[in-house]
């Protein structure tokens, strides 16, 4: 189950796995606790993308991306 948790959290598998995986969560607790952390964890990612950063600081992450080496 480990192993598809970002993939069940974003709905990326078939609805036969996406079944299978919600009955097993109903049943294993450390699975939903591994689930919640995961959902909490995405969740953070979310509201940190919506911030917006300061003008300098994306400037600067351009120039560096820029001249970084391929």
């Amino acid at each position: 189950m480990r192993q598809q948790t970002w993939e069940y959290l974003d709905a990326e598998l078939g609805a036969d796995d996406l079944a299978g995986i919600g009955r097993h969560i109903v049943l294993c607790v450390e699975c939903r606790r591994v689930l919640a952390f995961d959902r909490a964890f995405l969740e953070l990612l979310r509201r940190q993308r919506a911030a917006v950063a300061p003008g300098d600081l994306v400037w600067q992450v351009r120039v560096a991306l820029r001249s970084a080496p391929m």
